[in-house]
Parts: structure tokens; C-alpha cells; sequence
């Protein structure tokens, strides 16, 4: 991970691109990208939502990486470390959706209880 880091940190500063890479406009351009990735599949049936997807892995993984690409500068400018705070929700979440109750179910933490 720390590799990717550097990687889009050198990106970033070879091109001076780091004073228009603030938080809230971090922000706003991880939101566009999701929901590029989103419009993607916006109107196709739930059923065909996967195959249709497979279909155009190019595109649907350009925008995934765009997101990921986002996300990484965000917690980077942020100082936040993306696998430890996965890990800590991850966790957080678990004790939310304990298996015996959520297992199977669309139900949200507060409906379960």
C-alpha cells in the first residue's frame, strides 16, 4: 500500500497538482467518480447487474481505480491509515451485525435489535 502511496504522491507533486488537493475537493471528486461507477450500471435489472458488469470490466475497473486512486489521496492527505481503519470498521461492524442476527438478512443494525 505504502508503494501506491508514493507512487500517487510522486504523481501528484511532478505535476504540482497537490495545492488543488484539499479535502473537500478530494472529497467532491470521489463522489463524482462513484458515481460515474454507478451510472454504469444505473438502469440495468438487478439480476443482470453482475454479468453486465463483467461485460465491460475495462470501464467498470477505470472507474473502481479512479475511486480507490481518490480514496487513497483523501486518507493520505488526511493521515489516515486506509487498512487500519478498514480493519477498526470492519470490527465496528461486526459487533453491529453479530452473525446470529444478520446472517442472511437486509435488515439495518437498528432494525435487528
Amino acid at each position: 500500500m505504502q508503494e501506491l502511496i508514493d507512487k500517487i504522491r510522486q504523481f501528484n507533486q511532478d505535476r504540482d497538482w497537490d495545492q488543488f488537493h484539499d479535502c473537500k475537493s478530494l472529497s467532491m471528486a470521489l463522489m463524482s467518480e462513484a458515481g460515474e461507477l454507478g451510472s454504469i450500471l444505473r438502469w440495468i435489472p438487478q439480476d443482470q447487474a453482475d454479468a453486465f458488469a463483467k461485460e465491460r470490466i475495462e470501464e467498470v475497473s477505470a472507474e473502481v481505480a479512479d475511486v480507490f486512486w481518490l480514496l487513497i489521496q483523501l486518507s493520505d492527505r488526511l493521515g489516515i491509515d486506509l487498512i487500519e481503519a478498514t480493519k477498526h470498521k470492519i470490527d465496528q461492524t461486526a459487533q453491529r451485525y453479530p452473525i446470529e442476527k444478520a446472517k442472511a438478512s437486509p435488515l439495518s443494525y437498528k432494525e435487528l435489535e
